[in-house]
């Protein structure tokens, strides 16, 4: 039995089956993505904490802007192919429509990667620093002179589970983070080892192994090892239960626990933001009250008193370009540009309108920040220790308050920009299957029935058409506002 209006359109409603479906399902988007559009705005409007400065590269954004609009026009084409009856066409269309997609999907990725790679760090008092870890010198928690080692076996309800080895399916124990050192040790019963993943499994099944005398498993146990030799551990945040060290102990998220002398904690920085506006009330209407805030805060023991000259010089200037371009009755506090542009300051070794201080900090190497201090509020002949164009800063962890990448943890403003452009994502990724499915199965409908096929791609390029006008609302909601 064939289903009617298919093809033909309906006399009641003047549509065919399929496009009344498309505007119902677009109907339901609407309101999905209108639901997450407004929570922004009430995220924007009562934030948690100063709003994040231009942390998207409106570049990016704006290419895939192009990308999508061009696609747009692709997949117009391609139907318009289908309804002149050039099923060649058609293909070339299609293909280049197909290929948008997967431009968009490509920058979105770098996007993507930066935001995982690029570092907030909130200071005890209030102000912030941003930017990326310096490859070769990512934080890592070291210990040094580790002699002792206990891990913890803990069984399920089959007895079975050891989590130094098993811990969120994954095997990456206590052994993965040696980088001196044998890992030879002695056990409880005089035995001594030289572990590696499969001698250490061994170990703990032996103890998994034991029962209580009801001839249950035994409940959590510890072995404690003894090194014959002093080990040294690098280790990332993420393996460490957060802030679970001290100077002598570290315990891993599987309870594995290693006793040894902290070595360093430190966390080297290649910083191009510094924020100061958390250090004054945000309902501050004194540019006076707020600049004082600032002047005795963490951030210029750890960037240098150069810097602080550089920022009060950098303030000033603009300070007076304000007042002189609005008269000295308007209150500075009043405008955001201007608290962003003074007291969210992009650092930039080559300099930028919004980037007059270029602070710096000790490099390994043991230069100190004021010996970076560029000759002039531009420093366009500045080094920067970092070798990005950004300094290079060093951080003590006792310093630091939060320090989180440009994930969702950050805070609202990337939880509401990884959902937006998460779903978005999701959607460019549907609409693309679908469409590669008319390019590659296509021919065959085509050749029985054109203009259903045509109906068909029309389904879809509507569809495609709601995914750009999406990206035409985000673009300028995440990244120019």
């Amino acid at each position: 039995m064939e289903i009617p209006y298919t093809v033909k359109a309906r006399p009641d409603t003047g549509l065919w089956n399929a496009k009344i479906g498309i505007w119902l399902f677009l109907a339901s988007e609407v309101m999905l993505f209108g639901g997450l559009f407004s929570s922004y705005i009430f995220l924007r409007i009562a934030p948690e904490g100063p709003w994040p400065v231009q942390v998207l590269t409106v570049g990016w954004g704006f290419l895939n802007t192009l990308v999508l609009i061009f696609s747009s026009v692709t997949v117009l084409q391609a139907w318009v192919a289908l309804k002149m009856r050039k099923y060649n066409h058609f293909r070339v269309w299609m293909v280049l429509t197909i290929l948008c997609a997967c431009g968009f999907m490509a920058i979105k990725s770098v996007e993507y990667y930066d935001k995982f790679h690029h570092y907030g760090i909130l200071l005890q008092d209030g102000s912030n620093l941003e930017g990326h870890f310096p490859k070769g010198k990512e934080y890592k928690i070291k210990f040094s002179d580790v002699k002792t080692v206990t891990l913890a076996v803990r069984p399920n309800d089959k007895g079975l589970f050891g989590l130094s080895i098993f811990h969120n399916g994954s095997d990456a124990d206590f052994l993965s983070y040696i980088v001196e050192g044998k890992p030879e040790f002695k056990t409880p019963d005089g035995t001594i080892l030289t572990l590696d993943k499969i001698t250490l499994k061994e170990l703990l099944h032996k103890e998994l192994g034991k029962k209580d005398k009801d001839g249950k498993p035994a409940p959590e146990s510890y072995i404690k090892l003894e090194a014959t030799n002093p080990l040294r551990f690098v280790i990332p945040p993420s393996k460490l239960f957060d802030n679970a060290y001290n100077a002598s102990k570290a315990t891993f998220r599987d309870s594995t626990v290693i006793e040894g002398k902290l070595e360093s904690d430190q966390m080297h920085l290649e910083c191009d933001r510094v924020d100061l506006r958390r250090l004054f009330d945000a309902e501050e209407k004194s540019d006076e009250k707020a600049l004082a805030s600032v002047q005795n805060a963490d951030v210029w023991r750890i960037l240098g008193e150069e810097w602080k000259t550089k920022f009060n010089a950098h303030h000033d200037k603009v300070l007076k370009e304000f007042k002189d371009k609005n008269g000295e009755k308007r209150n500075p506090m009043t405008s955001s540009d201007y608290v962003r542009h003074v007291y969210a300051m992009k650092l930039d070794a080559h300099g930028s309108e919004h980037s007059s201080v270029v602070p710096a900090a000790t490099n390994n190497g043991g230069h100190k920040a004021q010996e970076h201090a560029p000759k002039d509020d531009h420093a366009e002949h500045a080094t920067a220790a970092g070798g990005h164009g950004h300094p290079e800063v060093t951080i003590e962890k006792k310093d630091v308050k939060f320090y989180s990448n440009f994930t969702p943890k950050y805070g609202n403003y990337f939880a509401i920009y990884f959902t937006l452009t998460g779903l978005h994502g999701l959607h460019v990724i549907a609409g693309a299957l679908v469409l590669t499915y008319f390019l590659l199965f296509g021919k065959k409908l085509y050749d029985k029935d054109p203009e259903h096929m045509a109906n068909r791609v029309e389904v879809g390029g509507l569809f495609w058409h709601f995914v750009d006008l999406v990206w035409i609302f985000l673009f300028p909601l995440l990244y120019l506002l």
